[in-house]
């Protein structure tokens, strides 16, 4: 996202900036989200968190008309998962039957509350709390996949080095 934001020219200052400002890259997503960030039930002491745009709607507690916590939907880079067939599999037919399973209202009903993102089929109804604390961002970053694909291993080299090293 940050290559989408502010070029491959800028990218690199943009992320040594908040290195010199103290910035934390913690292990993974629970340890930053559930131990480091102040806003979430974890109580940590950093206001800020790379999460998913829908983590706020995993915020409210019980009766309570606010999430703890909010997205910044003008950062957001959409993130797309896929369920798919390889060539050659030797069970086709399995193959498919399990991705029109996926494809199932049940299912796509399920999706929010089990993998915290949006559904495929924009028919679902989505959980009341989705609807208030968690609306899709309609102009997220972009980057084209074959762009990513082509610059993703250096693009991470030079984050390392700059970040990390």
């Amino acid at each position: 996202a940050t290559v989408g934001a502010k070029g491959e020219s800028g990218y690199l200052d943009y992320w040594k900036s908040l290195k010199d400002n103290g910035v934390k890259v913690a292990k993974g997503w629970t340890e930053a989200y559930t131990g480091d960030f102040s806003g979430s039930s974890g109580k940590g002491p950093r206001p800020l968190v790379v999460s998913y745009a829908t983590s706020p709607a995993f915020e409210v507690d019980e009766g309570a008309k606010e999430s703890r916590t909010v997205a910044l939907l003008d950062t957001c880079f959409r993130q797309v998962e896929y369920a798919g067939i390889l060539k050659g599999s030797q069970n086709e037919w399995g193959a498919q039957k399990f991705i029109d399973y996926l494809l199932t209202a049940g299912v796509q009903a399920d999706i929010p509350g089990q993998m915290y993102m949006y559904p495929v089929d924009s028919s679902v109804e989505l959980p009341a709390e989705w609807v208030k604390f968690a609306p899709l961002a309609t102009k997220p970053i972009a980057v084209d996949a074959a762009t990513i694909g082509a610059n993703r291993e250096t693009w991470i080299k030079d984050w390392t080095a700059e970040v990390l090293g």
